[in-house]
């Protein structure tokens, strides 16, 4: 303690006068970081999500929407000009351990364009044979790989047992990715309703397709979805902002305000304002460290209980990147510098000699 400057100990001494607001302040802080933490990790889970679902697993540029009544032939005459890969997604309904699931039942043909994702996010495509239940899926069921389930297609009856060979992780649309195969064992026709391809293709002639999606058209969904999280990144910054302002502004003035005499003895014996500046300066800076070191997790944990309620449909990752870290934590600590120059002026004011005669 001895060693410390006179600055370190001039502010323990405060907050240990003060247990209260000392307390108060911390909790304003770290509730200005939990706000921000909050807002960057929502806008990098959003933004993860479209690179985890377009990148890693959906890989295509191009797909085309067959018609209902397109024929496999004339689909796979479509792969083959485009180089691409069918695939068929169906509404399933899955049951194991007394439990129902509805989910989505993907078919592909493992060539690369359509993959599946392990929980640790490594990629690999189904090859033959392949079951994947998505996690959300599994833990709703109570299956782990290895296991063997009961599923049909919503239109039929037939109900078809298969071995879980993998639990896979997918941001939306949960539920069940298998190999063609897997589907034609199961007694189920292959009947594929996209082609998936690497190729840049705005126009096909051909009476099987329906439309053309373009990876461009498949990303605006996740556009319009990053320009909502962008103003709810900007709402919860303000709010964030006026937190710290309010609670470190209010802490600073009572403390000047108690302090007063001996920042005039200060003064007096020769502080400078810069000098005293300086102690309220610290003051902030403490509170303000205090509150990026522990706002960081809570906020992150928040962030992660939000999302696992956000229902079955989604599985989302708590992602904060380093960037969005530093960006929360300077804010946090920028206004917490900003707050104590506000206090320049009543500094100024202070009249050693008016302030030593007035008191006793």
């Amino acid at each position: 303690m001895k060693k410390t400057g006179f600055a370190v100990r001039w502010n323990i001494r405060n907050f240990r006068s003060a247990k209260i607001r000392a307390l108060m302040g911390a909790v304003g802080t770290i509730g200005c970081m939990v706000l921000l933490v909050c807002a960057f990790c929502c806008f990098d889970s959003v933004s993860d999500m479209e690179v985890w679902m377009y990148d890693e697993i959906q890989v295509c540029n191009t797909r085309f929407v067959l018609k209902e009544d397109a024929s496999l032939e004339q689909a796979q005459k479509i792969a083959l000009d485009v180089d691409g890969e069918l695939i068929e997604t169906q509404t399933i309904e899955v049951q194991a351990n007394g439990e129902k699931v509805t989910a989505t039942l993907t078919a592909c043909e493992g060539k690369g364009l359509y993959n599946i994702t392990d929980v640790q996010r490594n990629i690999s495509a189904p090859t033959e044979g392949t079951v994947a239940l998505s996690q959300k899926v599994a833990d709703e069921l109570g299956v782990k790989a290895g296991d063997t389930i009961k599923w049909h297609i919503y239109t039929s009856n037939n109900w078809a047992e298969s071995e879980v060979t993998i639990i896979n992780r997918v941001p939306v649309s949960q539920g069940m990715v298998v190999s063609y195969d897997v589907l034609e064992a199961s007694g189920y026709d292959f009947e594929p309703n996209y082609v998936d391809t690497m190729e840049d293709i705005a126009q096909y002639d051909s009476n099987a397709v329906a439309n053309i999606i373009t990876a461009a058209d498949m990303t605006d969904f996740w556009s319009a979805y990053t320009e909502s999280m962008n103003m709810l990144v900007a709402v919860l910054i303000v709010f964030a902002v006026l937190l710290v302002i309010v609670v470190l502004y209010n802490m600073g003035s009572l403390t000047f305000t108690e302090k007063q005499r001996e920042l005039v003895t200060l003064k007096v014996i020769g502080f400078q304002n810069p000098m005293l500046l300086s102690l309220m300066l610290l003051q902030n800076f403490i509170l303000s460290v205090i509150g990026v070191v522990l706002g960081a997790p809570f906020g992150k944990y928040l962030v992660k209980i939000m999302l696992d309620s956000s229902g079955s449909e989604f599985d989302m990752e708590p992602i904060l990147t380093l960037p969005s870290f530093l960006i929360s934590a300077v804010i946090t600590l920028g206004v917490s510098l900003l707050v104590t120059l506000l206090f320049i002026k009543k500094l100024g004011w202070l009249d050693p000699i008016a302030e030593l005669k007035g008191t006793k």
